[in-house]
Order: structure tokens, then C-alpha cells, then sequence
């Protein structure tokens, strides 16, 4: 099992938008101060929940400075395994475990082993969480909300057995990961697609952010190894920057956190990435707001309409969580 946290700044990594490492920005998604939860869960989680989130805004701080990642990118993974205490009671008697929006809907993901990207996706609801545990396979005693589950054949086919679903992995590995209101977007976010959609001549410029020096969580986050054999034949062009930590950069466990970037650009595009590293350079100075939103989301490869999605998506999320009195969302 994994926890998605944010692999590029923007999209789901590229993420406008939501889980980028921020890779073209990718990110997946953290379980953060947004994320719902009854009332009614059990002391220890809530403080565990709080654990994680405090080292959730270090991470996230390392990343983009004093912003969170938007969902440009592609989210971080992070393992909670190490932030959470076991479940020490019935599952059935979790009820905040069993009636959120947050936990009903899933997606299974059929990743293509060559572009380490999504190839096949479908999105099914539950109402009955340890049902599901039991068709995935999964100890309902273990089991996390957000986190990402890889699935062997059988229970995918029990899954969509169960829920209906019309999916077809043609024998890619799937996994099994939670809805993200980033989906609510009326476009599919590039997180996890970058590499296919470049090859495919429909993004220009793909980013991915890790810690420097990276933790052991974010292992394997940026998809190097799919994009090198690109990069050596020429077909793609890649550069990469490194912030080493200072007296200000943030710790975690004691360990100053700087950045590592990762920048892909087609090469007729390559000037996106000086571009890129000017528009971040210049946030840190002038602060970041919509107009480096939509910059950032135009040298991902975003259209106009998409910005403009993103940005009205973003401050709807805002204002329903100053109106709710909840924290404010980070993407």
C-alpha cells in the first residue's frame, strides 16, 4: 500500500492538479487539513491525522516555498504506515470510516509499464468499506482512506464483478486509489500522463519536484527511468535543478530540506524551462497568485479554458472552506 501525496506542483503533477510531485508538476493527494472526517473518529487517529499532517506541510514547504502544491503537478507519495497507529478496533465500529464522501468513491488504474503512466482508469462508489477490503484483499484493520493500493487479478475481477465496471487491464498491474475532487474538473489533469502525452506531441513541458536530499518516501516518484531512454534518443530533453537547504529551508526529523526539479520539455519547446524556472524564481520574490497560476498552468501545456477551470475550481474550494470554517484546501 502507498499514500499519495503530490508529484509536480499543479494538476495531479502536472496537476492543475491533484497528486503531481509535482511533476509537470504530478502530484497524488495527501491526506491534508481538507480532507473530510466525521467528528466521530477516535482520539488517536485525529492526533496521528495531525502527525501526519504537520509533516505533510514540511514536505510540502520544501516543495513550493510557503505554498502548498496546487495540483499542476503530480502529488508526493507518503507512507502513513509510518504516521498512524493500527486500527485497534472493529471496523464496524467506525462509523466515520463508513458514510464520507471522500471514502465512496474509488478508481482502479491500469498503469502502462513503459510510460509509468495511467493507460486505463475507471471510477466506481461504495457504501460498504469493508466489503471492499474483502474484495481487494486488503485487512480492513490496515486499511488507509487515501491510500494506493496495487491489486492482483483476481481482485480486480472480483471488484468489478461486484460494482459493474467495464475494465480491462489487458494485464498492466492496477492498483486501486481514492477519488479526488480534482476530478471534478471538466479536462483530464496530465498527472500521470506526462510521458505519453509528450510522446504523443500534446504536452510540451513536464516537471517533477523532490525533496533534496530526497527522503526515502519519495523514492522512485519522478518516472526517470520511463523517460530516459526518450531523453537519450533525443526525442525528449531534460534538465535538472537542485536548491540545496539552507538555515531557513524547513526540517523534518531534524534534516533541512531542499528541492530537487526535474524539468522534460519536447525539443522545439525547450525554452519552457527557463521560462519555467524564472516564473518560480520570480513567485518566491513577488508571491504566487493567479497570474502565475495560469502561466505555469500555460507552459504545462494547458489550455486557456483549462486555466480558467482551475482557477474558478480552486476558489470555489476556497471559499467553501472559509464559509465551513474547515482549513483551507491546498489544491
Amino acid at each position: 500500500m502507498r499514500t499519495p501525496l503530490f508529484r509536480s506542483r499543479k494538476r495531479p503533477n502536472d496537476c492543475h492538479r491533484p497528486g503531481q510531485v509535482l511533476g509537470s508538476c504530478k502530484c497524488l493527494f495527501l491526506r491534508s487539513a481538507n480532507t473530510p472526517r466525521s467528528p466521530s473518529a477516535p482520539a488517536f487517529y485525529e492526533a496521528a491525522i495531525r502527525r501526519s499532517q504537520e509533516n505533510a506541510r514540511i514536505i510540502a514547504d520544501a516543495l513550493s516555498g510557503s505554498r502548498a502544491a496546487t495540483g499542476h503537478s503530480r502529488p508526493i507519495p507518503v507512507d502513513m504506515a509510518t504516521t498512524l497507529p493500527p486500527l485497534k478496533r472493529s471496523f464496524q465500529d467506525q462509523p466515520w470510516l463508513r458514510h464520507t464522501r471522500w471514502m465512496s468513491r474509488f478508481l482502479l488504474q491500469a498503469i502502462d509499464p513503459l510510460s509509468e503512466c495511467i493507460a486505463i482508469e475507471t471510477v466506481f462508489e461504495v457504501s460498504d468499506i469493508p466489503e471492499l477490503c474483502l474484495l481487494a484483499g486488503i485487512d480492513t484493520q490496515a486499511f488507509a482512506p487515501n491510500g494506493i493500493y496495487d491489486l492482483d487479478a483476481p481482485a480486480v475481477e472480483r471488484i468489478s464483478k461486484r460494482f459493474a465496471l467495464t475494465f480491462d487491464p489487458h494485464s498492466m498491474q492496477t492498483r486501486m486509489t481514492p477519488w479526488h475532487p480534482i476530478y471534478e474538473l471538466p479536462y483530464q489533469v496530465h498527472t500521470e500522463r506526462e510521458l505519453t502525452l509528450m510522446l504523443a506531441g500534446k504536452k510540451p513541458l513536464a516537471v517533477f519536484v523532490e525533496t533534496y536530499p530526497r527522503i526515502e518516501a519519495e523514492r522512485g516518484l519522478i518516472p526517470e527511468t520511463a523517460f530516459q531512454p526518450h531523453v537519450d534518443s533525443g526525442r525528449i530533453v531534460k534538465r535538472e535543478q537542485i536548491s540545496p537547504p539552507n538555515e531557513k529551508s524547513p526540517k523534518l526529523k531534524g534534516l533541512r530540506l531542499g528541492t530537487r526539479r526535474v524539468l522534460y520539455a519536447l525539443p522545439s519547446e525547450q525554452w519552457r524551462i527557463d521560462a519555467y524556472l524564472l516564473l518560480w524564481k520570480t513567485s518566491e520574490k513577488a508571491g504566487w497568485g493567479d497570474g502565475f497560476e495560469r502561466m505555469e498552468g500555460s507552459l504545462l501545456g494547458y489550455e486557456d479554458w483549462q486555466n480558467d477551470a482551475y482557477i474558478e475550481w480552486r476558489k470555489k474550494r476556497y471559499q467553501a472552506a472559509l464559509t465551513s470554517g474547515k482549513s483551507v484546501p491546498s489544491a
